[in-house]
């Protein structure tokens, strides 16, 4: 009979603690959810898909025989769901895919110039890093 009255106790005291720990878990994880909505919070919302973000940037390379862009983020117009917050004046180097560099080299946009994107994020399985693509050109 003790036995059995130590095994509950023992259980009562696990159950206790680990609610405790998921409470403070949950706690911590709220916080961190509600900052992105605080940056938010002026912008208005547009309908971007999830891991996109809508960004005003500076063209500071533009590709020759490569895919990749260089641009610096000069803000952040919008993000879709579930997308990693981007600074703003953050150097990036951005895919194009082979449709988006050619409709890029037949349009008038140059080095310097600013130009309204929508990129996709890519995150590897193994890395933190995160890649960005070319969704859309906007002008």
């Amino acid at each position: 009979m003790s036995y059995i009255k130590a095994f509950l106790t023992m259980l009562l005291i696990m159950f206790g603690c680990c609610s405790q720990y998921s409470k403070k878990n949950n706690d911590s994880f709220d916080k961190q959810e509600q900052q992105p909505a605080n940056i938010m919070k002026d912008r208005p919302q547009e309908n971007l898909s999830p891991g996109t973000a809508k960004i005003l940037s500076i063209i500071k390379e533009l590709p020759d025989t490569t895919n990749i862009i260089k641009i610096t983020v000069k803000s952040v117009l919008g993000y879709g769901m579930a997308t990693r917050p981007i600074a703003p004046d953050t150097d990036m180097e951005v895919f194009l895919s082979e449709d988006l560099k050619a409709r890029l080299s037949e349009t008038d946009i140059s080095e310097g110039q600013e130009v309204n994107l929508i990129i996709s994020q890519e995150q590897g399985m193994q890395s933190e890093e995160v890649k960005w693509s070319v969704v859309n050109i906007l002008q």
